[in-house]
């Protein structure tokens, strides 16, 4: 799957206010975590009412591609490298993306891989709000962080999917 290419792009009309900036760049964070938290319980809401495991796949296939695969590549294209490819909880973030890229593509047992996505998804979602956002909020600069998530927000786009099997 290709990577987002926003290098070159620049974010619309930037506040100069730096309380703003911060406040969105942690209300971004935050409302990622939170949206990957609630593809877990989809999850296991679509598996505990035995929902035909192909909407669930078509669900969390969708998602993946819309929005996790997108904020794994800015973590990975952008903030990691300020951080440093050696810092410990870089290296555990990276495994565990890896990981979850597989998970997620894997074709031939998708009610194995679901119950591993919803199991690893939340480990790794609760590992990054506890140690990977402290480095960011330690060694990314407001400044570039706020210019990253402005432009990631951006190309997020979050669509109303149809057939909401957890209700």
């Amino acid at each position: 799957m290709e990577r987002l290419n926003i290098k070159n792009k620049t974010p619309h009309s930037i506040e100069d206010d730096s309380n703003y900036e911060w406040q969105f760049t942690l209300n971004s964070l935050i409302e990622e975590y939170q949206s990957c938290l609630l593809l877990c319980w989809k999850i296991r809401v679509g598996s505990e009412r035995s929902i035909q495991i192909e909407r669930i796949k078509n669900y969390v296939d969708w998602y993946y591609i819309k929005n996790l695969h997108l904020h794994f590549g800015i973590l990975e294209d952008f903030i990691f490298s300020k951080i440093g490819c050696n810092n410990p909880v870089v290296k555990k973030a990276l495994i565990a993306h890896r990981r979850l890229n597989k998970l997620f593509e894997e074709k031939d047992d998708p009610q194995g891989s679901l119950s591993l996505i919803e199991k690893e998804l939340e480990k790794h979602v609760c590992f990054e709000r506890d140690n990977l956002f402290n480095e960011i909020q330690r060694l990314v600069p407001k400044r570039e962080l706020y210019l990253i998530m402005k432009i990631h927000s951006e190309t997020i786009i979050m669509e109303d999917w149809g057939d909401k099997f957890w209700k």
